[in-house]
């Protein structure tokens, strides 16, 4: 069965190409599921201090991203600066920020565009 269908190609608009459309009917394939693998008794029985291992507090594990060079060293809270430990702390609102700031602005226009998204996703 031949069809003629318009193509546009490069510089020639609206070339006429004769093709013939085979429609095959496709099938996915799955990959093969795999069972979990089978615990030997001898591991069920091991604490887990020796089943993987052990973490060590004095070093900050996988913070090294040289290829020749150790962890580096946890150090005591004093040694730190002091403005570290206010990343934990939550961002004030905008209602605590002075009006009369750009904080207060871009503050309270995220929480509105935040507010506005999450009611169009209720309501969809």
């Amino acid at each position: 069965m031949t069809h003629v269908i318009l193509r546009v190609t490069g510089h020639n608009f609206f070339k006429v190409q004769p093709c013939s459309l085979i429609w095959k009917q496709s099938s996915r394939a799955y990959a093969a599921k795999t069972k979990a693998p089978v615990k030997k008794e001898e591991d069920k029985k091991k604490p887990a201090s020796t089943k993987k291992a052990h973490l060590n507090m004095e070093v900050c594990v996988g913070a090294n991203i040289f290829k020749a060079g150790a962890d580096p060293a946890i150090r005591p809270e004093s040694e730190y600066p002091s403005w570290l430990w206010s990343l934990l702390e939550p961002k004030r609102s905008y209602l605590e920020l002075s009006p009369n700031t750009k904080q207060y602005w871009r503050r309270y226009n995220k929480d509105n565009t935040n507010k506005a998204n999450a009611l169009k996703k209720a309501l969809s």
